[in-house]
């Protein structure tokens, strides 16, 4: 298609369904990457586990498979139940793992060996108090593995509910993507260039209306021309010729006490089709009056003989309406003549002189693509701006993780009273005397990760490091909270 104002609109309104099929795709793909272990377990779990390597787990956050099966023959009931709406609901089992205890929380009246639950990394009992298994198991939260199984929470259903929106959501996008493309390359199939075709060839048709466009009456949502009558929304473009206007009236819908609750208008041509919406009684009638001044030989309202014949004999109504027309015009047309498609005329060549040729459409098409470019640029400046706000917010956390290590002196670290307002957190320390403390962390029955102190002036620095890797200066972030109790 040509450079016509419904080339533009086409346009614009591809332009629109890509980017909104992209921002659905790169919003269920951010999606997907952050929820992606969840998705993982509760699709393809649960995993079946060994209770006796259940103790190899180290840390959750790190740990792939969580939502898992065991079978637990000697897990035994704790006697501590969970209780809601002042019933008990839950109750917990345990079970031995070397010389470590397995919490394992389950609905009351569970029957059977195996649990399938998720692994959660804290266990919600034994804040400090000794309690008994069987009379003749006692344990302390010591003596507990740092996570517990929690039966309640079945995460298929839990998955499946999550991913199915998400499939729809993607499916849309990949649709509004594929037809936008689809359409930018056949514009011809757009239903704006489908609206016109019924008429003609759609450039010649667009063309005119474009140029009836400046002096049009706008009637409500309706816009009359010379020669042409035609209603725009974003989803829809509905064009008829003035000339094939054989029927118009107003419809109200009244509600049980008379009063009308709704005013609609319906134009129908000469191939049946009809034109309807809704509008004030005013605008209604004088869209009606436009009609019948333009078109004096249409019939203009309704009533229950006109109604009998356009039902009974759509074809001899038409033919009536085309005899007046054909009175009142001094010629005789036939419905198939007066009924056929005819091509728009093509206006004169506009002026070669940049000054006086016009860049765009005028009236209110012109607006209708003024608005739409407007709204375009409104998406685009609206992204910008959110991403200069994002990219504010996380300034530190860029500038940190590509710039960073900084290498930062004693003195320098000494005089640190808030690291949340540093902006440099990601440092390189040099540790001239590193002394060793008994804390550890455990994995996998095995210490993996220790703590030492480096004296940086009259204060020390926690350095939270790989077991045996003593080094001359330490690499990493700085927090707020020692992470020790």
């Amino acid at each position: 298609m040509h450079n016509t104002w419904i080339a533009r609109k086409i346009r614009n309104d591809n332009i629109i369904h890509v980017l909104a099929g992209l921002t659905l795709i790169i919003g269920c793909m951010t999606t997907v990457s952050l929820t992606r272990k969840f998705l993982y377990n509760a699709l393809a779990g649960p995993f079946p586990v060994n209770l006796g390597d259940i103790d190899q787990i180290g840390n959750l956050d790190v740990e792939r498979n969580y939502y898992v099966t065991i079978q637990a023959p000697d897990a035994v009931r704790t006697g501590y139940f969970v209780t809601r709406r002042n019933e008990p609901s839950d109750e917990y089992f345990v079970a031995l793992v070397g010389k470590q205890y397995f919490l394992i929380c389950v609905p009351i009246g569970h029957e059977g060996t195996e649990f399938t639950g998720v692994l959660e990394a804290e266990a919600p009992l034994f804040a400090d108090a000794k309690l008994t298994v069987s009379n003749s198991l006692p344990f302390t939260r010591g003596k507990l593995l740092p996570f517990a199984m929690n039966v309640r929470k079945p995460l298929n259903r839990q998955g499946y509910m999550f991913a199915a929106p998400l499939v729809a959501i993607c499916v849309a996008g990949v649709w509004l993507v594929l037809a936008g493309i689809r359409r930018t390359l056949d514009p011809q199939g757009h239903r704006y260039a489908r609206a016109l075709e019924r008429h003609g060839n759609p450039d010649e048709v667009a063309t005119a209306i474009e140029a009836e466009s400046t002096g049009a009456a706008r009637i409500a949502d309706v816009c009359v021309g010379k020669h042409w009558l035609w209603r725009y929304r974003y989803t829809e473009l509905r064009v008829m010729r003035l000339d094939d206007l054989v029927w118009a009236y107003r419809y109200d819908s009244l509600d049980k006490s008379g009063k009308t609750l709704q005013c609609c208008y319906r134009l129908f041509d000469s191939d049946g089709e009809m034109l309807q919406g809704t509008a004030g009684v005013v605008d209604v009638d004088s869209l009606l009056e436009k009609v019948h001044r333009r078109v004096p030989w249409a019939v203009i309202g309704s009533s229950l003989e006109v109604e009998s014949l356009w039902l009974a004999n759509r074809t001899a109504f038409i033919d009536r309406v085309l005899l007046q027309r054909g009175d009142k015009l001094g010629e005789a047309p036939t419905k198939d003549a007066a009924s056929a498609p005819s091509p728009a005329r093509r206006p004169e060549k506009a002026p070669e002189s940049p000054a006086q040729a016009p860049q765009e459409a005028n009236g209110w098409i012109g607006k209708e693509i003024r608005e739409t470019r407007a709204a375009l640029y409104f998406l685009g400046i609206c992204f910008w701006i959110a991403l200069a706000i994002t990219l504010f917010f996380t300034r530190n956390f860029f500038y940190n993780r590509l710039l960073g290590p900084f290498p930062m002196d004693h003195q320098t670290l000494a005089a640190i009273e808030d690291v949340n307002q540093e902006a440099t957190y990601i440092v390189t320390v040099r540790a001239d005397k590193v002394t060793k403390t008994p804390w550890e962390y455990w994995q996998q029955g095995q210490p993996t990760i220790e703590y030492v102190v480096v004296p940086v002036g009259a204060k020390f620095l926690l350095v939270h490091c790989v077991k045996e890797d003593a080094k001359a200066e330490y690499s990493g972030i700085l927090v707020a909270e020692v992470p020790l109790s």
